[in-house]
Formats: C-alpha cells, structure tokens, sequence
C-alpha cells in the first residue's frame, strides 16, 4: 500500500508539473522575444552607434517589467514543489548572470557565448524536470549557439547567433509548450 501511494503521490506531481510548465512557457516566450529582438537590434547598431550595447539594459528593463506584470497575475496560486525547484534554478541562473555580465564587461569581452551556455543549463534543467521534449531541444540550440559564437565568429555576427540562439532556444520552445497544453 505505502508504495502504491508513493507512486501515486509522484504521478500527481508530474501532473502539477506539467500545469506549471505551461504557465511558465510565457517567460519563455517573453525572454525569447525580448532578448532575440535586442539581439538583432544590437546587430544593426554596431557600426552606426558608439554603444549599441545600450540595447541590453533597454531589453532586461522591458523584459524584467513584462515579467513582472504576469508574475503579478499569477500570484494567486499556490506554489507547488515544482515552482519551488524551478524559482531557485532560475534565481541561481540570474545570479551566475549578473557575475558573468560583470565579469565580461571587465575582461573587455562580449559576453554572448557564455550567457547561451547558462541559459542552456538551466533549460537542460527545467526540462529535464518536466521531461519536455521542445524546451530539451531549445537547450541544445542553446549550447550549438554558445559554441557557434564563442568559438566561430566573430563582431557583429556574434548577436545575430545570440538572437537566434534566445529564438530557437527559450521562444520557439515556450510557444510549442503553451499550444499543446495539458492543463
């Protein structure tokens, strides 16, 4: 009996599991977006502009206030274990952000390639989590794209591949895990 109960307790945490993906495939959609487009911007910046890194900060701001907007809406509801694992694996994501930001910014180097890696670290973990299948291959785009940019080229080219990167990676994944819904 206690193992029939386990597993039946795991099986309903599948169930929540996949529930919550799909109401976290909009951040996915929202970064994917904002990011892929700030990638493009900065692309047709360089050259014309002397900061075009000015894009970044414009994008997190716009991105970071759109999230908080539906996190805003979404506050009524009870968080689940799996919101619990998948709020710290982001968190701990934003910080290895910021210190790879700073770091980047330091070293006089684009930051780009490693950003991709952690953004494909913590999807490989978010999907792991939640067995899904599109944000698996999102951190595979992810990681071809890091290896693409931090290895193959070179300038401008190198937010052009960020920009597809955050597309296929967390936008295309984000839209397919919202269409087929099992909630």
């Amino acid at each position: 009996m206690e193992t029939n109960k386990s597993l039946k307790i795991i099986e309903e945490m599948m169930k929540e599991s996949q529930k919550s993906l799909h109401q976290y495939s909009i951040y996915f959609i929202i970064w994917g977006a904002v990011m892929g487009v700030a990638g493009v911007v900065e692309f047709f910046l360089i050259g014309k502009i002397n900061a075009p890194w000015i894009v970044w900060p414009i994008a997190g701001g716009t991105g970071g206030g759109i999230l908080a907007l539906v996190q805003r809406k979404n506050d009524f509801r009870v968080e689940t274990v799996f919101d619990r694992i998948m709020k710290y694996v982001w968190i701990s994501f934003g910080i290895c952000l910021l210190f790879v930001i700073i770091y980047s910014v330091k070293s006089l180097m684009p930051p780009h390639a490693l950003i991709l890696l952690l953004a494909a670290n913590a999807t490989f973990i978010s999907a792991t989590i939640t067995k899904n299948k599109a944000l698996f291959v999102g951190g595979i785009i992810l990681v071809v794209t890091a290896i693409i940019s931090g290895f193959f080229i070179e300038g401008k080219w190198v937010s052009l591949v960020y920009a597809i990167g955050m597309m296929g990676g967390y936008f295309i994944p984000g839209l397919y895990t919202k269409k087929n819904e099992k909630a």
